[in-house]
């Protein structure tokens, strides 16, 4: 502000008004780097992945989708179930167990247009859980009171993708189209399948990051990290703001998530197996700089079944990320949940 009130001064070739421009241009430097947090590099901590069957749930209906989040501000995400006609919630009990806590009824509002393979979405933010599913006409908000689960505020009409990122179905069809105006990034393909979002990252000298994944035709995954470069001082020299990364044979279930907390955010993707085939679920770390996947995974599990949800989240309150992968076969309303790490 000081510099802008100063530069009429400056054009009429005041030296003096140049000088008190320099001096408040140097002054307000200061004070923009004096208001910059320092950097934090993240504490690593030793991971040992290894899966561990959670328990087999009856759903009552075919999972179409699988999210997480804190729904009861207790400080431990919630796991949340979306079938083709309910909404479940999964809450730990203990340090190595969930149990069904609350479940309510999607919109009871017809589907104008229903894809042959049932579609869903889910998003928890600020507490509160949205939806959107293909076999019902509208999507919704609930919220977590007393331990039931209850719709909260209007109903919506598009598919929660990520905190803030919205998707539109294809009319008819088992995929997301891009429209315009949609606000979605630009890179996005015309068409996508799913989309996966992480936006409380680190990189690993404590930049603020964030990752984007989205799922194209043929198992193609697009991710691109997105780091806050700082303008001046630490970190800012060698700072790459974006960053694209690709991944071929890829699921329609796959998380983001920095498990280790190094600063390296780990890519954990299912396969794009047909159905009735045995899945594997892969956990890459995204390289520290550049674009390349080291060929090594740093975790896999193959299934009989195929994986078709995973969510990464503070399950059980200890402050680490616990990855959890929903096993089923086609069609199956029953689900196993497994721990993988």
């Amino acid at each position: 502000m000081a510099v802008a009130l100063l530069a009429p001064a400056l054009a009429s070739g005041d030296e003096l008004s140049r000088a008190m421009l320099d001096r408040a241009a140097a002054a307000l430097e200061e004070a923009s780097l004096a208001r910059t947090p320092p950097l934090r590099p993240p504490t690593p901590v030793a991971v040992t992945w290894k899966a561990k069957k959670l328990g087999a749930f009856d759903l009552g209906a075919p999972l179409i989708a699988l999210t997480s989040g804190d729904l009861d501000g207790d400080g431990r995400a919630e796991v949340i179930a979306v079938t083709e006609r309910d909404v479940v919630v999964l809450a730990p009990q203990g340090r190595r167990a969930l149990a069904e806590i609350a479940r309510a009824a999607l919109p009871d509002v017809a589907a104008s247009r229903q894809p042959r393979d049932a579609v869903g979405a889910a998003v928890v933010t600020g507490g509160e859980l949205r939806v959107r599913a293909s076999t019902v006409g509208a999507g919704a908000r609930y919220r977590l009171v007393d331990g039931a689960l209850r719709e909260a505020g209007d109903r919506a009409e598009p598919y929660p993708l990520c905190a803030d990122r919205d998707g539109a179905l294809a009319p008819g069809r088992d995929y997301f189209e891009r429209a315009e105006g949609d606000a979605l990034p630009a890179g996005w393909p015309a068409r996508y399948l799913a989309a996966s979002c992480r936006g409380d990252l680190v990189d690993p000298i404590g930049r603020a990051m964030r990752v984007d994944a989205v799922l194209g035709p043929g198992g193609a995954l697009a991710v691109t990290a997105t780091v806050r470069c700082p303008r001046t001082g630490d970190g800012s020299a060698d700072c790459v703001a974006e960053r694209a990364l690709a991944l071929t044979k890829v699921g329609v279930a796959f998380a983001i998530a920095d498990v280790d907390r190094d600063g390296r955010p780990e890519l954990i993707t299912s396969a794009a197996s047909a159905p009735g085939d045995a899945d594997k679920v892969t956990v890459r770390s995204l390289p520290a700089t550049g674009a390349t996947l080291a060929k090594k995974a740093v975790f896999e599990k193959t299934f009989t079944g195929g994986v078709g949800g995973l969510v990464a989240d503070d399950v059980d309150g200890d402050g680490d990320i616990e990855v959890i992968a929903a096993v089923r076969l086609p069609g199956a309303e029953r689900v196993d949940l497994w721990l993988l790490d």
